[in-house]
């Protein structure tokens, strides 16, 4: 976005902000309690535990099942597999959150990445079913159509660029052997290995849950922010 435009944005905020203070407090407590008793309680356990189970090196043994199939479907390994299992069963950000610290931690190429954050950031089941369906639609009858269309779309679209992404693999792999060079999957950009299971500590514990507060927190902030909008 253009910093022009960005200013410009920020200081028409700030102007209706004075004009309407009663809205703009409306809007903020409206956020905050939606945060408070929704996102906070239903997201925060799953943040927690998803980062311990990556702080546990423990992704293979959570997706053990799952992996097989949705790596023949989805063109991913098991890492790629728990990242989209966690944004479709936690929520968002979770899904992007998982990707990006998956990327930092070189167990995802910049490919799988940029592929699962087209898909593995959506609404959790349960925020979907009490919150959106229940509360704020009032059509709980209609939730098998709702949310095969909330979750079908996505994983529809991930079926589709998979197929091309392996089209595309298959004649880049042709043309570099064509040139006598490498195969298709670069070394700079491959995950590293699975290592050994890590030793548990109650360290891990603690900066998960800190990890957990800092990214909910975050989350609070563009709720609020949003919701004054």
């Amino acid at each position: 976005m253009n910093k022009k435009i960005l200013i410009s944005f920020v200081f028409l905020f700030f102007i209706l902000l004075l004009l309407d203070p009663k809205g703009a407090l409306e809007g903020s407590n409206a956020g905050l309690l939606l945060w408070f008793h929704t996102v906070l309680p239903t997201l925060l356990p799953f943040i927690i535990l998803t980062s311990l189970i990556m702080r546990l090196d423990a992704v293979h043994s959570v997706c053990r099942f799952a992996a097989p199939v949705l790596g023949r479907l989805f063109g991913l390994d098991a890492y790629g597999c728990y990242a989209l299992i966690t944004g479709f069963l936690c929520g968002y950000p979770m899904g992007a959150k998982i990707t990006a610290d998956l990327l930092k931690e070189h167990r995802l190429s910049l490919k799988d990445a940029q592929f699962l954050l087209g898909i593995s950031n959506n609404a959790s089941p349960m925020f979907f079913l009490g919150y959106v369906i229940t509360q704020s639609l009032d059509c709980p009858e209609h939730k098998v159509p709702l949310l095969l269309i909330l979750y079908g779309t996505p994983l529809f679209y991930a079926c589709c660029t998979n197929f091309f992404r392996q089209i595309a693999q298959k004649f880049r792999f042709k043309k570099q052997l064509h040139a006598c060079s490498l195969p298709f999957s670069a070394a700079s950009e491959a995950p590293k290995p699975a290592g050994r299971k890590k030793t548990f500590s109650f360290q891990m514990i603690d900066d998960s849950i800190m990890d957990g507060f800092e990214t909910i927190t975050r989350l609070g902030g563009y709720i609020i922010l949003f919701a004054m909008i």
